[in-house]
Formats: C-alpha cells, sequence, structure tokens
C-alpha cells in the first residue's frame, strides 16, 4: 500500500542513491551537503511531507536532487514539496575548494515528474529564518528542468530573490493542471518568481486541460507570476543550420486565467518575450511599470482570445509602461464567437519612445 502513515524520523542521503524501482517513503527525505539521490522510478512520499536539499559549506558542496525520468508524488493527498535550500552570500558557480556549487540542486529531466504537491520546488524554505534581517537567509537554489513535467500542484515552482546571477532554466517543461488538486485548493501559478536574474523558459507548455464545465475561468490558474525578475520566455531550438535556428518549438500558455503576470518597481527587472503562443486565456500577458531601464520586449507572438473570453478579457496589456518595443504580434479571436474581449491594452504609456510596429 502506498504510504499514509509519517514517521517524524526523516530518511537521510548523505551519499551517492540511485532509485531504480518504485520506492515508499513515509517520512521527509533530507538530502545532507555533498549527498546525492538520483530518482529513477516512482517516489511515492506521504501527505504533508517534504523533501529539503540542504546548501553546502566551502568544502561540502550543496546537496543534489536529481529526477532522471522518474516521478515523485503522492497517493495520500498534497505532500508538500521539494525545498532546495541555497545561500544569498554566495554565488552559483563552483566553490574553489570542492568543485561544486555550495547551492542545492534540483535538476529534472528525461520526462522527470513532480505530481500532487503544494510547492513542486521551493528555491528557499517555508521555515522562519531566525536571522530577521534576511527573510531570504535560504535562497540560492539551483532548479533546472528540461523535458519536465510538473503536474497538478499548486505552484510548480517558487523563487524567493536572491542577488547573484541564477543558473536556474526551463526547457521543454510542461506546466500542467489536469483534474481538481489533492486538497481541492484551485492552482495558483505554476511560476512564482519574485527578485531572480535572469531566468529563461523556452518551448515550454503551461496549461490547465480541464473542460470549461469542470472549473470556470477564474480558478483555472496563472503561468508566470513574475515581481522585480528578469524573465527570457522563447521558443526551444529543435533544429539549427549555420548558427541559424530553422526549427523550434514555441512556448504555449493555454486555458489559463492569467497567461503572464509581470510587474516591476524601481527599474528592476526585465521581459523578453518572444514565439510565444496564448489560447483560450482570460487575461492573456499583463506587464506593468517597466521603462526603458527594465525594458519590456514582446516579439512575435500569438495571442488567441477565447471562447469564453469575458467583456474586460484581453490579449496583451501594457500597464504604465514606458520606452517598450512590441512587433510582430498577431492577435485574433476565434471565428463565429461572439465578439469580446481586446486584443492590445495600452494605458499610460508614459514619456519615453514606445514602438508598437507591424502587429
Amino acid at each position: 500500500s502506498k504510504p499514509c502513515s509519517f514517521s517524524q524520523t526523516p530518511l537521510t542521503i548523505s551519499g551517492d542513491v540511485t532509485w531504480y524501482n518504485t520506492k515508499l517513503v513515509n517520512s521527509d527525505i533530507v538530502i545532507d551537503p555533498g549527498g546525492k539521490l538520483t530518482v529513477k522510478g516512482n517516489l511515492f512520499m506521504p501527505a504533508q511531507s517534504k523533501i529539503t536539499v540542504k546548501s553546502g559549506t566551502l568544502s561540502a558542496g550543496g546537496g543534489v536532487l536529481l529526477i532522471d525520468g522518474g516521478k515523485i508524488t503522492s497517493d495520500c493527498g498534497m505532500w508538500k514539496g521539494i525545498e532546495v535550500w541555497g545561500n544569498p552570500a554566495y554565488n552559483q558557480h563552483p566553490m574553489p575548494l570542492s568543485g561544486k556549487p555550495i547551492q542545492g540542486q534540483v535538476r529534472v529531466f528525461n520526462g522527470g515528474a513532480i505530481l500532487n504537491s503544494e510547492i513542486g520546488i521551493l528555491a528557499s524554505t517555508r521555515a522562519l529564518n531566525p536571522n530577521e534581517d534576511n527573510p531570504y537567509g535560504f535562497a540560492g537554489g539551483i532548479v533546472t528542468c528540461d523535458s519536465a513535467f510538473l503536474v497538478n500542484n499548486r505552484y510548480a515552482v517558487f523563487f524567493d530573490p536572491y542577488g547573484y546571477d541564477n543558473m536556474s532554466y526551463f526547457h521543454r517543461t510542461h506546466f500542467r493542471t489536469t483534474t481538481a488538486l489533492m486538497d481541492n485548493s484551485y492552482p495558483c501559478s505554476f511560476v512564482y518568481v519574485n527578485g531572480i536574474k535572469p531566468l529563461r523558459f523556452s518551448g515550454c507548455t503551461f496549461t490547465n486541460t480541464r473542460g470549461e464545465n469542470e472549473v470556470n475561468y477564474g480558478n483555472r490558474g496563472n503561468g508566470i507570476y513574475s515581481f522585480n525578475s528578469q524573465l527570457v520566455i522563447d521558443s526551444y531550438c529543435l533544429v539549427s543550420l549555420n548558427d541559424i535556428c530553422v526549427k523550434s518549438e514555441p512556448s504555449m500558455f493555454d486555458k489559463l486565467t492569467r497567461g503572464i503576470y509581470a510587474l516591476t518597481s524601481a527599474g528592476q527587472g526585465s521581459i523578453r518575450l518572444s514565439k510565444a503562443i496564448f489560447t483560450d486565456n482570460i487575461y492573456g500577458a499583463y506587464f506593468s511599470a517597466f521603462n526603458p531601464v527594465a525594458s519590456l520586449q514582446v516579439h512575435s507572438n500569438t495571442f488567441q482570445l477565447g471562447t469564453s473570453v469575458p467583456d474586460n478579457g484581453y490579449g496583451l496589456y501594457l500597464d504604465n509602461c514606458t520606452g517598450f518595443h512590441v512587433e510582430d504580434n498577431e492577435f485574433y479571436r476565434v471565428p463565429s464567437v461572439e465578439f469580446k474581449g481586446i486584443g492590445l491594452v495600452v494605458n499610460n504609456s508614459g514619456t519615453q519612445p514606445n514602438e508598437i510596429y507591424r502587429n
């Protein structure tokens, strides 16, 4: 039977461990500095449990969790998810003594999956940090996903502010809600990013596949929520010829309450959104307070207004932005649908030169 009991004694990983087959765990898992856990089979966690990947020391690198084609889930109710700890005093490069980053690392690849959690991967900790001067004392963990699946989580990934350049990325990662969440809450955001630079999403899909009769559009969750962060959202190149991409896989935002919701203050952060496809979202992409310092570029995207968009739905909304560049985007609605919603909204575009061209 799947583990529904919970032991207070965590399972600690301090060496190099690989799990190939189905594994049932009845406690938290802690990966110590220098420890490495590779999950190639199915790992079942008990409800309300979590996996902690600890940050390291100058002489021992941070813990590492590899989900290599494996799956981590729970059959007993929502589990908390993975916390990957960092040390915000250091960058993410290998340290001279250990040859490894001091930051904890989570890598999901080869179709690896995280399901049924509150926060799939949290690059921080929930615990209240005793050092009140720095509420983000555990930020800086490294998260990379390539051909990964993050399914039916309240949040899929969550980043707390971290001052150094971030080496995390997401390639061909599928963020999905396919059914009611285990605790019957509604999904929040697949991606929540606060104070991170830079973070790239290439060829990722963000979708809620549930039918309109199952859940209304106000409760379908957001694709990406970003505050004061540098994001690049673009396609993933599949075939290149002489350094020119000839075949690529776009990023897609489908059937969500909001595709992208990005805010900036005091000139922090920037957004480059290109070659993405937005379909059947109520609010496609919303950007607030970007300016020449916190730049906004929106190029070669497709915004399709869906069949159930309310009057105030839109494809792209630029709110109090100035100095932006919006070019070569397509805005359309499904034929034969009652006309509702707006393709592009620009509110208070400021004093800097703005360019809206060839859309």
